[in-house]
């Protein structure tokens, strides 16, 4: 066999075909088709050498080759299926991100705009029904930047100036009425408890004014209900159980006090002091601001302080349909009276004060023994 190889003329090994470098190439270039050839000419078999060759590259890349179950139906159905369920899941999600975006700006539309504008117009319209300064601050605290907001400051500093304004026509009535409209359009004016104290007032004239058991009761049911604060209600209790006719009345002694309490009151207003001294006991333990003393030096010291006085005569007027009486112990009575006051004044006016109650004591004998009064205020004559 020749020494040089067939193909480079290289020289080479005496056993092999081809020099190192051609059967290199050839083995991983050509193998296959040298499969093909016909090595007889050469005087060697090699047939057996390239099929050992052959499994041998075969061992070495069989791991490198794809296996049937790489391009198994099963297999490569498998990945496509996980690659549609992975686009399916995040197909999903996408759409619930954009479900859950999309209501939270519905939502947010819904409650700045449509709700808001909803809320701003029904609290708006309440404030317009009630027209009233807590209304309308009502609303702009709401809604400080709401739609009405001007218009309803507007409104509330129209409200206070004519809340002012009535405030200061009520300090020169006397009319309940005006008082309690007032407490009706302005139910939460800064103004109010001077209102009320001011009611109260008024209120009370009207009781002393009635100077009844029925007029005194009236006014602490009306502080227990709570319309009046009861400023006056002690002074009301009092009166009320003086004039409250709580004893058994006996018609005798009732008439009896009655006659002699009508003719003193009588023989006062007219100033006859002969006619006065017929009512009372010989001995007065009280006669007014006086202690005690006769009726015979009463009856001097009532006559010198008349002549030193010009002031005009007091008419006293009791309501003796309403006298009161109580019989003690040792056969006295104790009566209180309801009484007016009246005179002309230096300008032939006639004055009146109501509210006072006479409280005399009588002996056995119906003779007045004792009289002073309750004045309906400290500097009432």
């Amino acid at each position: 066999m020749s020494q040089f190889c067939p193909i480079c003329q290289k020289s080479k090994s005496v056993d092999e075909l081809f020099c190192p470098d051609c059967s290199k190439k050839i083995q991983h270039d050509f193998e296959i088709d040298l499969l093909g050839l016909d090595n007889s000419d050469y005087g060697i078999d090699r047939s057996s050498m390239v099929k050992e060759n052959v499994e041998k590259v075969n061992r070495e890349n069989s791991d490198k080759m794809p296996t049937a179950d790489t391009f198994s139906p099963k297999r490569n159905n498998d990945v496509v299926e996980g690659k549609k369920s992975s686009r399916t899941i995040k197909s999903v999600l996408v759409w619930i991100v954009s479900f859950v975006l999309l209501s939270g700006v519905c939502f947010v539309i819904y409650t700045y705009y449509v709700k808001g504008l909803n809320l701003d117009r029904s609290e708006w319209e309440n404030a317009q029904r009630q027209n009233t300064v807590s209304a309308y601050v009502s609303y702009m605290n709401q809604f400080p930047k709401g739609k009405h907001f001007a218009e309803a400051l507007s409104k509330m500093h129209q409200l206070k100036e004519e809340e002012a304004k009535a405030w200061d026509n009520l300090k020169k009535s006397d009319n309940e009425a005006e008082f309690h409209a007032f407490l009706e359009s302005f139910p939460k004016s800064p103004y109010k408890s001077l209102v009320i104290n001011r009611l109260d007032s008024l209120r009370w004239l009207s009781t002393l004014n009635a100077n009844t058991v029925q007029s005194y009761s009236d006014y602490m049911v009306s502080s227990d209900s709570g319309e009046l604060p009861g400023i006056f209600y002690n002074d009301a209790q009092k009166r009320y159980e003086m004039l409250f006719q709580s004893y058994p009345v006996d018609s005798a002694e009732y008439n009896s006090i009655r006659m002699t309490m009508d003719a003193f009151f009588v023989a006062l207003s007219n100033v006859n002091y002969n006619k006065m001294k017929e009512t009372l006991a010989p001995t007065i333990f009280r006669f007014f601001d006086s202690g005690v003393i006769s009726s015979e030096k009463l009856m001097g010291e009532l006559v010198a302080a008349r002549s030193k006085t010009s002031k005009p005569t007091v008419k006293f007027v009791p309501d003796i349909a309403a006298l009161q009486y109580q019989k003690t112990f040792n056969g006295h009575y104790k009566t209180n009276i309801p009484l007016m006051k009246t005179y002309i004044d230096d300008k032939g006016n006639s004055v009146s004060h109501h509210g006072y109650i006479i409280h005399a004591e009588l002996d056995e004998m119906f003779r007045i023994i004792g009289i002073f009064e309750t004045k309906p205020f400290i500097d009432a004559p």
